[in-house]
């Protein structure tokens, strides 16, 4: 996991702590579970943005907020998920491919928390 994303998911700690108090939501609908990529995909993309500017030493909340379009569109897909799918919000997503070699884990709090501290 690349030091922006651990970053990112470090000032989301609390609300990561009240997520693993519910076992993590399995995904295994393929729409369910193409949408949750989506999601990823738009995490992994503001990533490869904010990782450079912690790398240099920048605040990870500061460098975050200076990605006001993928910020935006990073904020719009979470929106539409857990408008979408209401039992999303607060809970750990985990999904898998078809063959199960590969998974993925969304901290929804901790998405939610990050997207948060921007205006």
């Amino acid at each position: 996991m690349n030091r922006a994303v651990v970053a990112i998911l470090v000032l989301a700690l609390p609300a990561a702590a009240l997520a693993e108090k519910k076992p993590p939501l399995e995904l295994t609908a393929a729409a369910e579970i193409e949408e949750a990529k989506a999601l990823n995909a738009g995490i992994d993309r503001i990533a490869g943005r904010v990782t450079p500017c912690v790398e240099k030493g920048g605040d990870p909340t500061t460098c975050l907020c200076r990605n006001a379009a993928d910020l935006a569109a990073l904020k719009g897909a979470y929106q539409a998920a857990v408008a979408k799918h209401p039992a999303w919000r607060g809970r750990m997503l985990f999904f898998s491919n078809a063959e199960r070699s590969y998974s993925w884990n969304i901290s929804m709090p901790g998405l939610e928390r990050a997207l948060s501290d921007c205006p």
